[in-house]
């Protein structure tokens, strides 16, 4: 791996600043800004302690950029972060930029070295994904700026008080799924008959081959369900990460549902291997428990995922503020399920 060396950059203002890897010396300065932007409410609490930010760093699970001003300090920042359940995807979130700074390019400058400079050197990144906001249209053109696709919607998956500070009022927030490949993985997958028409229209827009086919057979008896449950208290959301179906795949939603429930949550996710033959069975028993479709996520468990979304709060669509035509178009794909889920 090459060394990555930091670039300046020229504002418009002509100030000059420096764009760079973290190091450990900016860990406090990173800290500092993201409670000048959100209070303490920033729900990754690594950001707000300097020893865990340079650990997560080192250990690559968090890969940082930042901006430092001509006095040396932390004025901008973007991160990577490991949150799928394959190893090698990223998010790409947590990126802000100081009050004193903005409308000077410094994301986007920040942007292009993270993904220009930092990323070919990173053999470990594979595939970036990002979740823009839906409640403004800034961060979605950030993501097409950089080529991203969306293949997904996901519908009120932030409660609207994270974003209190930035003076937003509504209930929840829903988010944009977008990601950007760097590397082939030409796959086998299998579309439920429901979903056929949908997942070829999102597919038909992504920069990697699948070969889709119907979905065939059953499991049999010695595959037993296997499920990875995330709760998040603070969103009052659960993500059920199924890696394997089995006969036994209601019995284990039952479970899992219950623990969801139990701890309040209001939105409820579900990930599927698109590659299980009998992908039509879990998305059968899933629809009629009020789960409609949130699209693709591409590589997500290294094969492609398959979203299904269940809430217990208001979809709140007519709020949603889409960019691109092909976002929107996903958003009437789910928007349609959600009415066909809810009638039924």
């Amino acid at each position: 791996m090459n060394k990555i060396t930091p670039t300046q950059y020229t504002a418009p203002n002509k100030a000059i600043f420096e764009i760079d890897l973290f190091r450990p010396s900016d860990a406090t300065g990173v800290v500092q800004l993201f409670q000048s932007v959100y209070g303490d409410q920033y729900p990754i609490k690594t950001f707000y302690n300097p020893d865990l930010l340079g650990q997560a760093n080192l250990s690559a699970q968090i890969v940082t950029t930042v901006v430092r001003n001509s006095a040396g300090n932390v004025v901008s920042v973007h991160n990577l972060f490991r949150s799928a359940p394959y190893e090698k995807i990223y998010e790409w979130g947590a990126g802000l930029v100081h009050k004193d700074y903005r409308n000077l390019g410094l994301s986007s400058a920040n942007g292009r070295y993270l993904i220009y400079t930092v990323v070919p050197q990173r053999s470990q990144i594979e595939e970036i994904y990002g979740e823009a906001v839906c409640y403004h249209v800034a961060l979605q053109k950030a993501m097409t700026t950089f080529a991203a696709v969306d293949t997904a919607l996901e519908v009120a998956l932030m409660p609207g008080q994270a974003y209190a500070m930035e003076s937003f009022e509504g209930k929840r927030v829903a988010t944009l799924f977008g990601s950007i490949n760097f590397k082939k993985r030409p796959h086998t997958i299998h579309a439920p008959e429901v979903y056929r028409d949908q997942l070829t229209f999102i597919y038909g827009g992504y920069p990697d081959e699948r070969d889709m086919r119907p979905c065939e057979g059953t499991p049999s008896s010695d595959i037993a369900t296997s499920c990875e449950i995330s709760i998040f208290d603070f969103a009052n959301v659960c993500r059920l990460a199924f890696h394997e179906v089995g006969q036994d795949f209601e019995a284990m939603l039952d479970k899992m549902e219950g623990q969801a429930l139990g701890r309040g949550c209001v939105v409820i996710q579900v990930w599927l291997k698109m590659t299980t033959p009998w992908l039509d069975i879990p998305v059968k028993i899933l629809r009629r428990r009020g789960y409609f479709l949130g699209g693709v996520l591409p590589r997500w468990f290294n094969d492609d995922g398959l979203l299904l979304q269940r809430l217990l709060v208001d979809p709140e669509f007519e709020a949603i503020k889409l960019l691109t035509q092909r976002a929107k178009n996903i958003l009437e794909m789910v928007k349609a399920d959600w009415k066909a889920v809810v009638a039924t």
